[in-house]
């Protein structure tokens, strides 16, 4: 084999210049402290000791998903597979791997709804190359023709396997049917798709890379004072950016009120999904959201008794809700059922039902219980994990800071919720006459 080039990271110049700091904020009660600098990026550090030398990173800009063109959909989920793929301009993906061999430090780009980020992992005595990392992928971003062509490749091998299966259905169709075919939702028909480019890629996602203010959160074990010295020399430095705003989305997704969508596919698996939903709301007003979340659980359970019990279908329904950040007034709670193709009417009426008992004769003390309690249980166990304080409470705190006040009052609002508030709930969303239903079911004769 030919002999391979070994390569060295970080390959960058180190900055020389420091950024200062214009404040520092320790967070009673919450032990969070907040740095911005002078050119206007905010560090967010919360030091845990939940897993030894583990340490999380979030670099957040822009808008994400949110602002995806209307004419080029899909353009989220090809950028995110692109980028990764071509990883840095002066070193491609395999480069990089054989420079960081023995390392324990990674990163990667990802768009959600409300925002791009860079996210990492690394280990406390490795603090500085991920901010070196970090760096190169603000500094040096890659977009390879290469990249574009292998993950065109790859997605229509995915389109393939979409197309033929059911799951595949909601993801192509179902998405975006429920938030009223809004193209930011699911994935475009593969003609729609292979059309966009890698120049497409690039204006949209290095014009927020290279202009948008940055938010970088870290949670875990590492020592706080290197950790703002190293930011400030890394991040800090860079040139000042415009302040963040309130994002404006242009358009809010549209809830397809009392429609029913019926969708065909071909394959010979015979199994079929049914979709409810209910339009329900955004997430900021945090006691509304956590009582959704709750009414969610005992749908799902009142279903599971209905028809497993009931019709003898071992089936596994669940009820979920999700409140949007990103779009006021969009939210939806949805049940999703896997069921036998002949079936498709009979558990789609048994789940009206349910819904229709729910908003007409309220919750029981004993539900509301079950669903309570190992909510708690759940939440007290993800409060020691660092993922949850990086990605639930740091993350966009600069945006919206009660995400800090929410942390500090989870399990107070979560056992505090009372039987009629969950009751009021329902009898206000699970509305069968605004609900959307989709039915996916095998073509006939295959």
């Amino acid at each position: 084999p030919a002999e391979l080039k070994m390569l060295k990271f970080p390959y960058l110049a180190e900055p020389v210049v420091k950024s200062k700091r214009i404040s520092v904020i320790d967070i009673k009660g919450s032990e969070i402290i907040q740095v911005d600098f002078k050119n206007g990026v905010r560090l967010n550090l919360k030091k845990t000791d939940f897993s030894a030398s583990q340490v999380l990173i979030k670099l957040a800009f822009g808008s994400g998903r949110s602002l995806e063109p209307s004419d080029k959909p899909g353009l989220t989920a090809l950028s995110r597979a692109v980028i990764n793929e071509s990883c840095l301009g002066a070193m491609k993906k395999d480069e990089l791997e054989r420079a960081m061999a023995g390392k324990n430090t990674f990163v990667k780009f990802g768009a959600g709804e409300d925002s791009f980020f860079l996210t990492g992992r690394t280990v406390s005595n490795e603090v500085e190359l991920m901010f070196q990392l970090m760096y190169a992928h603000i500094t040096d971003p890659g977009y390879r023709e290469e990249a574009y062509k292998l993950t065109l490749e790859r997605f229509q091998k995915r389109y393939k396997a979409l197309s033929s299966s059911i799951d595949g259905a909601m993801v192509l169709s179902g998405k975006s049917f429920i938030a009223g075919k809004d193209s930011r939702f699911g994935l475009p028909a593969w003609d729609v798709f292979k059309k966009l480019t890698i120049d497409d890629i690039r204006s949209w996602v290095n014009k927020s890379l290279k202009e948008a203010p940055l938010e970088i959160s870290m949670a875990g074990d590492f020592n706080i004072e290197e950790t703002i010295e190293t930011a400030s020399k890394y991040i800090g430095s860079m040139p000042t950016r415009q302040g963040f705003e309130s994002r404006s989305i242009r358009k809010l997704p549209e809830f397809p009120f009392g429609k029913t969508k019926n969708i065909t596919v071909p394959t010979k698996i015979s199994k079929g999904l049914i979709v409810v939903a209910y339009p329900t709301d955004d997430m900021w007003d945090i006691q509304r959201t956590r009582r959704l979340s709750v009414l969610a659980g005992i749908f799902s359970d009142r279903i599971r008794e209905n028809i497993r019990v009931k019709l003898g279908a071992a089936y596994s329904p669940f009820a979920f809700n999700r409140s949007s950040r990103a779009y006021k007034g969009y939210g939806t709670l949805q049940v999703y059922i896997h069921i036998d193709p002949e079936q498709v009417d009979m558990v789609t009426e048994h789940v009206k039902k349910v819904a229709a008992d729910l908003a007409v004769n309220g919750i029981s003390q004993e539900e509301l219980d079950r669903a309570i309690k190992p909510a708690i249980t759940g939440i007290k166990d993800m409060q020691k994990t660092n993922s949850y304080w990086l990605n639930t409470v740091l993350a966009d705190s600069i945006r919206h800071p009660e995400q800090i006040d929410w942390s500090q009052t989870i399990i107070k609002g979560y056992s505090s919720i009372k039987v009629n508030e969950i009751s009021k709930m329902a009898s206000k969303y699970l509305d069968n006459s605004k609900c959307a239903t989709i039915i996916i079911k095998p073509e006939q004769g295959l």
